[in-house]
């Protein structure tokens, strides 16, 4: 495991000891830590991971443990006090699963901490399809795909939104995208490239294009103007033109439209061409069939 970890880029450090883990983040350039609910002399760890998560917020923690040998309750345990995900030897002992693990722990910290930003600015009516939006760790997730997880259909969605002045859904997950991507370039090292692959941008020059859309900013004046907090405030100035009218209406029909160009499309809802039978002035033998492009959702909802 610890060769392991000295190969994966970033990796979270694992620690024996309590003095250990208080040293290494007193040093500074920790991301992660991975902890066993008892450290080497046979204390809980407990107190420590709630330390760990109040002090050092940008460092996630995984909870350490041997299948067979770690009981579940102290898993249960560790989650309760702080920890991000679980790590059981030996099923998580190779470098596929080791690299799925820190990047959804990652992502769920990251995601906590910009829901913490943003909470003030949302109406608790937005907040479950804001968390939701967040934590999409395989990528953005379509508003259709949002509405049946929250169990409404999509345009109650967007009519939600419209009612507390709130940007449309697809809209909303655009904001949510360009949070996250603040947050991440908030890190040190941190390059354009590098946040984007993260979270699934087809490039760094889509992120770039919508960050540019969205804000009028470069990714280095966002980084001058406060990263994200910045951006809090963009959302805001936003929101609060919406509500006193001086923005139209959302127009997005179904608040399923990607928000990048045609030329700066991303890998998202692909778009399929379906027959529409629009008649003409011609008899049934010579009608001709016009394509009209609808959206794969709706192409898999169709009677």
């Amino acid at each position: 495991m610890a060769a392991l970890l000295r190969e994966l880029a970033g990796s979270p450090c694992l620690c024996i000891s309590q003095l250990e883990v208080r040293a290494r983040l007193r040093s500074g350039g920790i991301r992660g830590l991975i902890i066993a609910h008892t450290d080497r002399d046979g204390r809980s760890t407990l107190a420590l991971v709630s330390e760990v998560r109040r002090d050092f917020p940008d460092v996630y923690v995984l909870a350490y443990g041997e299948l067979g040998k770690t009981p579940s309750s102290a898993f249960t345990a560790m989650i309760r006090a702080g920890a991000h995900e679980m790590l059981q030897f030996p099923i998580d002992d190779s470098r596929s699963a080791l690299e799925d693990l820190i990047k959804t722990a990652n992502r769920t910290n990251v995601s906590a901490q910009v829901y913490d930003a943003i909470a003030d600015s949302l109406d608790p009516v937005a907040r479950p399809l804001v968390q939701l939006y967040l934590r999409g760790a395989d990528g953005p997730v379509p508003v259709i795909e949002a509405a049946i997880q929250l169990g409404v259909h999509r345009k109650t969605l967007r009519n939600r939104m419209d009612a507390v002045g709130l940007p449309a859904p697809a809209d909303l997950r655009a904001w949510c995208r360009l949070f996250l991507a603040a947050r991440l370039m908030d890190e040190p090292g941190r390059t354009v490239e590098s946040v984007a692959l993260e979270l699934d941008f087809a490039s760094g020059s889509a992120l770039r294009n919508l960050l540019r859309r969205r804000t009028g900013l470069a990714p280095y004046q966002l980084r001058e103007a406060g990263g994200l907090r910045c951006l809090v405030e963009r959302f805001d100035a936003e929101c609060a033109q919406r509500r006193a009218g001086l923005l139209p209406p959302n127009e997005h029909e179904d608040g399923d439209e990607d928000e990048a160009t045609p030329g700066e499309r991303e890998v998202g809802v692909p778009t399929v061409a379906l027959p529409s039978r629009v008649a003409e002035p011609a008899s049934r033998a010579t009608r001709r069939v016009a394509p009209r492009r609808v959206r794969a959702d709706d192409a898999r909802t169709a009677p």
